[in-house]
């Protein structure tokens, strides 16, 4: 009995053989199938660009439809990411991140870096206002990935592989797409190399399939990168206040121009299918749709206690005293003679220039004020005690008002050479003198 059973069992030891040997190669194709699939390059990346936050940490105060804000950014990133799960998601800033004006400007600029590393972005893109802050204005800001070509010291793209497989420079390359950071330079502010130059020598350094130019670019760069690039497959810019209400379609290449202060955002999707390239574009407000996500709310909300306590310090020891005979009295002395003048002004965006302050805890910044008030800085003017000197007056125009009447007052006439201290390009971009003259127009004083 028992030689009759011993066969039996060899048969059987032979089978459970055979069955783990099979088990054992499944489970190495099944592996080496999920290294496969690990280094397989994925075919699709987003980008999630925003522009020109320049430290502003908040919602825009426009009246209309308020803006922007690192809270709400915050929300709008985490919903992009939900909505791709599986696909690589980088968020860039193409341009002007950081705030170059005010005493608190370090306080902000820690801020909106530790942004950008708590949001991993792949970009961080500076302008011509960023360098003025000097070799060792960004110090705080030195381990992220700060972008602008032909700037040394600082990186000019990035490559993204897109299909293929391996990892790093083993197994199929896929395709290269870069995306490159170009400025144009301002007069009076930083010269920069010509980006058409820039973008050539930096093909040279860096060959790749297809580009992604973002910056600092005007219209009329823009149409030359389209034009005269073919590999170029989409342009990101922003250039004073230009926004394109929709993404522009030109020679099956987008161009996006995406405003001022961080109010926008753009998605854009990039895939390599079949050896060709689709891109599509989106963009949306950072509107109050989007929730602020509580975190990033709370923290901008201390750092801006923190910049208006620094802001006040910085103010206390501004004020002047009056040159004699030379005392400004305040909006309010003049409108007893001047009722239809002051119920012109007393609507008008002058008249609540430093109120629009307040979003942003600026109110009491020196850098800002010579605008927002009047005559900020000069002898008897903003801040004194006893008159009330906020806003743009009538005596930034016409001079103190001491002594009139019977003395005469100041008469200038609008025009850029008047209004231009103020309204700049950069902060008043669509500034045009005589359209604005009409919002705010008031005839001669009476004779007295």
């Amino acid at each position: 009995m028992a030689e009759d059973r011993e066969p039996g069992r060899w048969i059987q030891s032979r089978a459970i053989r055979k069955f783990v040997l099979f088990a054992c190669l499944v489970a190495v194709l099944l592996g080496a199938l999920l290294v496969l699939m690990r280094l397989r390059r994925p075919d699709t990346v987003t980008f999630v660009l925003t522009a020109d936050t320049q430290g502003f940490l908040v919602p825009c105060g426009c009246s209309v439809t308020p803006s922007g804000g690192l809270a709400r950014r915050a929300t709008f990133l985490e919903s992009v990411r939900k909505e791709r799960p599986g696909i690589q998601v980088v968020p860039v800033e193409i341009t002007h991140p950081f705030a170059d004006r005010g005493p608190g400007r370090d306080l902000l600029n820690r801020q909106m870096a530790d942004f950008f590393r708590r949001e991993r972005y792949g970009i961080v893109g500076l302008g011509p206002f960023d360098l003025t802050l000097g070799p060792t204005g960004t110090d705080f800001a030195k381990d992220l990935p700060l972008h602008l070509a032909g700037v040394r010291g600082l990186r000019s793209s990035t490559e993204y592989r897109l299909g293929g497989w391996g990892t790093g420079s083993l197994g199929s390359r896929g395709a290269r797409l870069r995306v490159l950071v170009l400025a144009e330079g301002i007069e009076g502010v930083t010269i920069l190399p010509d980006p058409l130059k820039a973008l050539e020598a930096e093909k040279k350094r860096n060959p790749a399939d297809a580009w992604i130019i973002v910056g600092h670019l005007g219209p009329d760069m823009a149409t030359k990168l389209v034009n005269e690039t073919p590999d170029v497959l989409a342009v990101v810019a922003q250039w004073e206040g230009i926004v394109t209400s929709a993404p522009q379609n030109a020679l099956n290449k987008w161009v996006v121009f995406m405003g001022d202060r961080g109010r926008r955002g753009c998605i854009l999707d990039v895939t390599r299918y079949e050896n060709s390239w689709s891109v599509w574009p989106s963009v949306r407000y950072l509107d109050a749709d989007l929730k602020s996500e509580p975190a990033t709310e709370k923290s901008v909300a201390a750092v801006l206690e923190k910049v208006a306590e620094v802001n006040r310090g910085a103010l206390a020891s501004a004020g002047k005293p009056a040159e004699p005979g030379r005392r400004y009295l305040g909006a309010a002395s003049c409108a007893s003679c001047h009722p239809e003048e002051s119920r012109t002004w007393t609507p008008s965006g002058h008249a609540k220039a430093r109120e629009k302050l307040k979003v942003d805890h600026q109110e009491e910044n020196p850098d800002c004020l010579p605008c927002h008030a009047t005559a900020m800085g000069k002898p008897g003017g903003f801040p004194q005690k006893g008159v009330d000197l906020s806003g743009v007056q009538c005596e930034s125009c016409h001079g103190p008002g001491e002594g009139h009447p019977p003395g005469k007052m100041l008469v200038q006439k609008p025009s850029p050479e008047t209004c231009g201290p103020c309204h700049t390009r950069r902060d008043s971009p669509m500034f045009n003198a005589e359209g604005f003259w009409q919002l705010i127009r008031h005839g001669k004083p009476k004779k007295v």
